[in-house]
């Protein structure tokens, strides 16, 4: 045996249970334990994860996962919403970083530290981001960055050259869109004109996303007057889409431009590059999001999700051991893919790594490429009242893009009401 496969054999002799603690667990006759778990996502998400769970099961025939699934991101926080309020919050949830300072400060989520949870293969930063007032509410289950995804073979055909070290100023991503839409007739790339990606940018200019105790923004009205500015020239010449059809199209759909070779890009975190290989027969590449000249570096590495257990779960102990199956199990890892995102354990993440395959290397090979550029800190995750900004601020952006409001009144307005709702 070389020295790769006893590294690889060594890794899973410690992550994995022995096969004499899975004959006593089989063996077992203590009763089922049932644990709720919840995630949103898509299909191919709910077909990994399910996959994950039925190998879980196996090992511990005394618990008994269900599954619930619910859709799309927004769908899935107004019913956890709902169910935390009513006290039937799923054990195990999957959480995001906009979202776990609401539930955390609520009283609806667990401090895991305590828990036994095997975190030393985490990095401390990425650690650290789930913490709330010095306790630990979430563990990220993968790490993520932001990506402009591109369609190899329109750049080529609109005489775009593009090597691996390509990174447009967000000048020259305006001249090449809109090069690609006046010779091919498409979009050059999607709209991504919601707050999540404004922030990436606010970054670049190296102003704080929040003020002082998170009580209002940090960035003047100019800076999201430019933002608006600048989307607002490419959607009336027709280098990004309408606002109808934006607000129509649904992400990695039929309708979705970019799946249906009708814009050369789009913005998204990299994480869903094995999902959009899955669903279309397109060729897909990454680039590093534009840069801004003189300005500061904007791209950041982040928790793609958290996992956290609900503060209402009558199985804390079980659903904690489900929980560190799920980010130091090869197995576990190995069902799950990357479509989370790159596994947060780096001894998982070097032995994926070594067998992976093509799509799979090159999300691996962007991360790489992404942990050398990116400079900036994640920082504290938004203060709990954050999400009823955010559906104020998105009200606000729809707006702009309709036409209804121009973008100077629209970026004074939301920050207006940020500091309305954030103090």
């Amino acid at each position: 045996m070389n020295k790769k496969w006893i590294a690889i054999a060594t890794a899973m002799v410690t992550l994995v249970p022995t096969l004499g603690v899975q004959a006593a667990m089989a063996k077992s006759s203590a009763p089922t334990i049932t644990l709720t778990f919840s995630w949103w996502g898509n299909t191919t998400r709910d077909k990994l994860t399910e996959k994950a769970i039925a190998d879980y099961e196996k090992l511990h025939p005394n618990v008994n996962i269900v599954p619930q699934f619910n859709g799309s991101f927004s769908d899935y926080f107004r019913k956890l919403t709902v169910e935390t309020a009513g006290g039937s919050a799923p054990d195990i949830i999957q959480m995001d970083y906009d979202y776990i300072s609401a539930f955390a400060t609520r009283g609806a989520l667990l401090d895991m530290s305590k828990l036994g949870i095997s975190t030393q293969n985490i990095d401390t930063s990425l650690l650290n981001d789930g913490k709330i007032g010095g306790k630990l509410y979430g563990i990220p289950n993968s790490i993520n960055t932001y990506a402009l995804f591109y369609n190899p073979q329109l750049f080529k055909k609109a005489g775009i050259k593009v090597t691996p070290n390509t990174r447009y100023t967000w000048a020259q991503f305006s001249n090449v869109m809109t090069e690609i839409h006046k010779k091919l007739g498409i979009y050059g790339t999607d709209d991504p004109e919601d707050y999540q990606h404004f922030e990436y940018y606010v970054r670049q200019k190296g102003e704080p996303i929040f003020g002082a105790g998170q009580k209002s923004v940090g960035y003047p009205v100019s800076t999201l007057t430019n933002w608006f500015t600048y989307w607002n020239k490419l959607r009336s010449s027709g280098v990004i889409p309408s606002a109808a059809i934006s607000l129509s199209q649904k992400m990695g759909k039929a309708n979705d431009p970019f799946m249906a070779a009708k814009s050369a890009s789009i913005f998204y975190w990299a994480n869903l590059y094995e999902s959009l290989h899955k669903m279309t027969n397109e060729p897909v590449k990454m680039m590093l999001p534009p840069t801004m000249p003189g300005g500061k570096e904007g791209l950041y590495i982040k928790p793609s999700q958290f996992w956290s257990i609900s503060a209402n779960t009558k199985y804390p102990k079980q659903a904690a051991q489900f929980v560190d199956y799920l980010l130091n199990n090869i197995q576990a890892n190995e069902d799950l893919g990357t479509d989370r995102g790159i596994p947060v354990s780096s001894v998982v993440r070097s032995v994926m790594q070594k067998h992976a395959n093509a799509v799979d290397k090159a999300e691996f090979a962007y991360f790489d490429l992404a942990a050398k550029t990116a400079k900036t800190p994640l920082g504290t995750p938004p203060p709990a009242n954050n999400d009823q900004a955010l559906a104020q601020v998105n009200n606000i952006i729809s707006a702009v893009a309709y036409g209804q409001e121009s973008p100077e009144q629209g970026a004074s307005q939301t920050v207006s009401e940020m500091n309305s709702i954030l103090g």
